[in-house]
């Protein structure tokens, strides 16, 4: 199969855009979001903050065609002094970036997601960066799914949300394993009562699940707002579901086809059982590739104190139509009330993550920073996120179209330029019989005069020029529009 060449990442699409020069996008961002009242940093002495907090969102992206021509990567034209003003800037102890990161999402929030919260879905996952150096502080050995097997990387849980309006970061935090772990060396000069510090040693202390209980209940108290809670298998056990509905979220998570048992008309009975008793009863939904059913059943969940009680919730059977006997996926939904379809369309929000993840990795710097402090990776986490918030708002506050309205637009433009084109033809077809009719000798060169300007009126009328009409034909001649 060939490689598609369309991208599917709002922020790559604005930032390759024609005319868009990265470098002013970050500076218009600064003025529509009040970034230095909502930081609140402070400098006595040396380059001012404004300046260096500018090339600091700037520099992951100098690689950009659109700014590399004039600048190439140096960032000495933007802020005075060497790139080591940035890197002593990142190993500042005393900057809480975590609660700087909250506090733009928040204005981000009130002011595009507030609005419609039935709408919002918090989403939890986590992601790798591979690291290299016996140094880095935080790093230790995961699991990594897509090459199947343990990397030397750090691994950190991500809690964001997911509405009408795009992807917006919370809370993002550390999470270190036990498979020989690259610890701050705590005999050193280290304040323990810096934010930096106790984010490490909960990453240390605390297990992914128990870190999503602290990000959920932290970005409550903030004054975020959503009505789902999404979630893949990993974090699909008991004590998350229990804790969406201690929340009042609607907990909608992908579960692993293991020995848990789940309690059908007085009988108890695995995922793979259930599945069997209801294979036969799925439906397949118009045009559509799957099957679905929805079955209610009671699962064992744990209780505030410490008792187990038996909870109804609603899960979710999936199917391919050719090959459902393997093939085939289950969800679990706490509100009892939705339907099969509306639990799945709930639960699509959540691929709003990957694309972040890739966001960040592709162009937003993440984790990019040579330096193995841990200071400068809690610095460099947060900042990736800040920079995709910056941009995030810029767009929607510019109105810059999403793929489906640049699509619509596409189609209709080509509409214009199919009815155009063809009259053109037509036009050109009768003053060629014209012409030789009444033996003109420079039929050739009218026709092409008259060419030019049939181009140059289609440029006018839909900004397209000749070799953009062109792609747009070709386009429409092979299917793709």
């Amino acid at each position: 199969m060939k490689n598609s060449s369309i991208n599917f990442l709002p922020i790559s699409n604005h930032l390759s855009r024609q005319n868009t020069f990265i470098d002013n996008e970050i500076a218009e961002a600064f003025k529509l979001l009040p970034l230095f009242s909502l930081l609140n940093i402070r400098k006595r002495s040396g380059i001012k903050v404004q300046p260096i907090l500018f090339a600091l969102l700037l520099w992951p992206m100098l690689g950009a065609k659109s700014i590399h021509a004039f600048c190439g990567k140096s960032i000495k034209n933007y802020v005075e002094g060497s790139i080591d003003a940035l890197y002593a800037f990142m190993r500042r102890c005393d900057l809480n970036w975590q609660a700087m990161s909250a506090k733009i999402a928040l204005f981000v929030f009130n002011k595009h997601f507030a609005n419609d919260c039935e709408k919002n879905a918090f989403i939890i996952d986590d992601t790798l960066k591979k690291r290299r150096g016996k140094k880095v502080q935080g790093a230790c050995y995961h699991f990594d799914h897509n090459e199947n097997r343990s990397v030397f990387s750090q691994q950190f849980v991500q809690l964001g949300l997911s509405g009408s309006c795009g992807f917006l970061p919370l809370l993002q935090h550390l999470y270190i394993s036990e498979s020989k772990p690259v610890l701050i060396d705590e005999k050193q000069k280290t304040d323990k009562r810096r934010s930096y510090f106790k984010h490490f040693k909960r990453a240390e202390k605390e297990n992914k699940n128990t870190l999503m209980a602290w990000m959920l209940r932290k970005a409550l108290k903030f004054g975020f707002k959503a009505k789902y809670l999404l979630a893949d298998s990993w974090y699909a056990n008991k004590e998350n579901i229990a804790l969406a509905l201690e929340l009042n979220l609607t907990g909608i998570f992908q579960l692993k086809r293991n020995l848990t048992k789940y309690r059908f008309q007085d009988r108890e009975y695995t995922l793979r059982e259930l599945y069997t008793l209801v294979s036969r009863k799925m439906k397949r939904s118009a045009k559509g590739r799957y099957r679905t059913y929805a079955l209610k059943v009671e699962l064992s969940l744990p209780g505030k104190e410490k008792e187990s009680s038996w909870t109804t919730l609603t899960l979710v059977f999936s199917s391919d139509v050719k090959n459902y006997h393997e093939n085939w996926v289950v969800f679990v939904c706490t509100d009892t009330q939705m339907s099969a379809e509306e639990v799945l369309l709930a639960y699509s929000k959540r691929w709003a993550v990957e694309v972040y993840f890739k966001e960040l990795k592709q162009n937003l710097g993440f984790l990019k920073e040579q330096s193995g402090h841990f200071t400068v990776c809690y610095a460099s986490l947060h900042l990736s996120a800040i920079r995709y918030m910056l941009l995030f708002n810029l767009m929607l506050e510019k109105g810059t179209l999403k793929f489906g309205q640049l699509l619509n637009k596409a189609t209709e433009q080509i509409e214009l330029l199919s009815f155009a084109g063809l009259l053109w033809e037509v036009f050109q077809g009768l003053l060629s019989k014209t012409f030789q009719t009444m033996q003109i000798p420079s039929l050739n060169k009218v026709l092409e005069a008259m060419q030019e300007q049939f181009e140059e009126l289609l440029n006018q009328a839909l900004q397209m020029d000749a070799s953009t009409q062109e792609a747009l034909r070709k386009a429409q001649i092979k299917g793709f529009l």
